[in-house]
């Protein structure tokens, strides 16, 4: 009787043993996969760019990138200082999971890369590229969408006074317009974040003109400092979804616009709103106010990212 349970017992074990080996093996990616990266970047000033992208790797993975081909351009990782695990100090290690790691890795575009092509047009897009690994095969990674725009649009509309961000997923610029304007549209330039992105547009005139005592380090009024406190809904202002264009501002009016981004989006954004319209004299513009939201990824992202971009089910 003793030595049937003792077997039963040495069964459970392997059993148990095998499941888990099994479980383990399901969670493993079959290859690095790259998160989704929204970025927009100007490139009419004869500077290099610098492109982050984050990526999800297994825990015991040792692969290292050597370089990338992006729309046919051979970049590698840039070096920064700081702290890293890897002894290169190319990718960084940002955040642990269960199974996986999250990295970045930064490649430089250098300006004469960009500049070099004969059919360059306006508008510079790039939505997947090639990786190479020292120790992996290569990988084609679906990146998100980034535009590099290669031509300056119009002068300059507005002057920038102030603006901030929150760690609820909200920022705000507020702006004076350098001449008078009709604003036909202000929106997000990726289609795929139109419901990631809100934007309310603000022109109190009374109350924005208050805060000219900032650039002279004066106190902020108390409506201003109450106002990072308030939900969205209670904030000043007429959301971009209604009926608000077009929109008429004179020389030295204040516009405040405020933005709040999904709070679960699990992709990376630094792009600029776009404001377009036309200029006193009938010149058409278009003016980009740059934001950046990066997500506060969970377990549960993860598992979402890896079933969208690899078609598996992680638990």
């Amino acid at each position: 009787m003793k030595k049937s349970i003792f077997w039963v017992g040495i069964a459970i074990c392997i059993l148990s043993f095998i499941g888990n080996y099994l479980f383990f093996q399901s969670e493993q990616l079959k290859e690095p996969i790259f998160l989704d990266h929204y970025y927009d970047f100007e490139n009419y000033n004869n500077n290099d760019i610098d492109l982050t992208f984050y990526y999800l790797t297994n825990k015991n993975d040792t692969f290292k990138i050597k370089n990338a081909l992006i729309n046919g351009v051979e970049v590698y990782p840039v070096s920064y200082g700081g702290f890293s695990m890897l002894p290169n100090n190319t990718q960084q290690y940002e955040q642990e999971f269960t199974h996986h790691y999250l990295k970045s890795v930064t490649f430089s575009i250098p300006y004469s890369s960009i500049s070099s092509f004969e059919s360059l047009e306006e508008v510079w897009s790039i939505e997947n590229m090639i990786v190479s690994f020292y120790d992996h095969k290569d990988i084609n990674a679906e990146i998100g969408k980034i535009n590099i725009y290669t031509k300056p649009s119009t002068d300059k509309i507005f002057d920038f006074q102030v603006s901030g961000s929150s760690n609820q997923h909200r920022e705000y610029k507020i702006m004076t317009a350098l001449q008078s304007l009709n604003i036909s549209n202000i929106s997000v330039p990726f289609e795929e974040l139109i419901d990631e992105v809100e934007i309310k547009v603000n022109l109190n005139q009374e109350k924005l003109k208050q805060l000219k005592v900032l650039k002279y380090g004066g106190d902020s009024p108390a409506w201003f400092d109450d106002e990072r406190k308030k939900d969205w809904n209670e904030l000043e202002g007429v959301s971009t979804k209604e009926q608000l264009f077009p929109l008429k501002i004179r020389a030295g009016d204040w516009m405040q616009l405020q933005m709040a981004f999904n709070p679960n989006h699990k992709s990376y954004f630094q792009f600029g709103i776009r404001i377009e319209g036309v200029t006193e004299n009938g010149e058409p513009f278009v003016e980009r106010v740059l934001i950046n939201d990066y997500p506060h990824l969970s377990q549960k992202n993860i598992n979402e990212i890896i079933e969208a971009k690899q078609g598996v089910v992680s638990e």
